[in-house]
């Protein structure tokens, strides 16, 4: 009898081992034992990440101005990004129920660092200008994808982004200003929508737009999970 229990606990490690192999999971085979106590072994797997699902990369906030144009308020923001078309999205709720999104391509990620950069240097510096003459507030403009209302009838137009920064009753934002002929009916300034940012809100957009932490968000997971000891 005991003769036949150590050939079972033999061929039970036999089995587990089949089996993991068979969903393509490593073994450490030096973990295995099987002295007639409990087997232990050490394994390992590969996730691969879907390159055309949207991976969520956190969340944050932004202020856009309110309806009547006299002061900002607050709304929560989500990122993401699409390895696929290597895009980032930065989207939040519009006024009427439906979802905005602003999408960033690598180009666009690029020059929104640089003003980041040179907004930081002139807050430091106290370099910004609150009387703005022109453009003296914008630090640089390119082309995005802005896309609004609700999931099944959203539109989604390319258009003129300009990154800078602006007052609003004497204190500071990091600025976004999107241009359309067109724009959301949400938006009280015709065909533009500004969205604004303190430093710790543009510090998270320029965060999450960083191309190494995008590149690895995309990359396969590996993980090492040991058994249970019984």
């Amino acid at each position: 009898m005991k003769y036949i229990n150590k050939v079972m606990a033999r061929k039970t490690a036999v089995v587990c081992i089949t089996v993991l192999a068979v969903f393509g999971t490593t073994v450490n085979a030096a973990a295995v034992t099987s002295a007639g106590t409990s087997t232990e072994y050490m394994t390992t797997h590969t996730i691969q990440q879907n390159s055309s699902a949207l991976i969520a990369l956190g969340q944050s906030s932004v202020f856009v101005y309110n309806t009547l144009n006299t002061g900002v308020k607050q709304k929560g923001v989500y990122y993401s990004y699409n390895p696929s078309s290597d895009i980032m999205k930065m989207q939040f709720t519009g006024d009427s129920s439906g979802m905005e999104s602003v999408l960033l391509d690598k180009n666009v990620r690029s020059e929104l660092r640089a003003a980041y950069d040179q907004y930081l240097k002139d807050f430091s510096g106290h370099s910004l200008k609150e009387e703005i003459k022109n453009t003296d507030n914008i630090y640089g403009a390119v082309n995005s994808m802005y896309r609004w209302g609700q999931a099944n009838t959203s539109v989604r137009t390319r258009i003129k982004t300009e990154a800078g920064y602006n007052f609003v009753k004497g204190n500071p934002y990091f600025t976004l200003t999107l241009y359309e002929s067109t724009y959301s009916p949400d938006d009280s300034q015709s065909g533009r929508r500004t969205i604004l940012l303190t430093k710790q809100q543009a510090a998270d957009l320029v965060g999450y737009a960083d191309e190494e932490k995008l590149t690895a968000s995309s990359l396969p997971v590996t993980r090492s999970v040991t058994a249970d000891v019984y």
